[in-house]
């Protein structure tokens, strides 16, 4: 009886040894993620002001087309202090260590960063859990809460 016992041991620890050697487990290594990696919106792709740049281009009208004269004619082309923003924050995202704004305009819902230029010229310059901090094109700092 106690030949088997012994016979049963070394053969689980046969068989153990034997898928040991046949499946080996990759060792987890830390891998440490450098600032670079982390990922971001871009922003040095992005107009300034994109807003003030079309409507310099409806002013210069390179194009010469129809429409173009037509637009220009039928209103008149304001400066970006004078358009009120047309965006609505619809929520906070936080990814990581990474926050960003969710704005609806004209029924397309996009994100944003901070330091990120927004539609109509404004600077997204802080995101707080439940608002954000915005830097008008007049220089002024307006807080825009989530939930008013």
């Amino acid at each position: 009886m106690i030949r088997v016992i012994i016979l049963l041991i070394l053969l689980a620890g046969l068989t153990g040894l034997l898928a040991n050697q046949e499946i080996q487990i990759p060792k987890a290594e830390q891998i440490a993620v450098s600032e670079d990696d982390i990922w971001k919106l871009p922003t040095e792709l992005q107009a300034a002001n994109p807003s003030a740049r079309h409507a310099k281009l409806l002013q210069l009208s390179p194009w010469e087309t129809e429409s173009h004269q037509i637009l220009l004619s039928s209103k008149q082309v304001n400066s970006p202090q004078q358009i009120k923003p047309t965006w609505k924050l619809v929520g906070l995202i936080k990814k990581g260590s990474q926050r960003y704004a969710m704005l609806l305009e004209n029924n397309k819902t996009s994100q944003y960063g901070s330091k990120s230029t927004l539609p109509g010229g404004a600077l997204l310059r802080k995101i707080n859990d439940d608002s954000i901090e915005v830097i008008q094109n007049d220089g002024k700092i307006e807080v825009i809460e989530l939930y008013r």
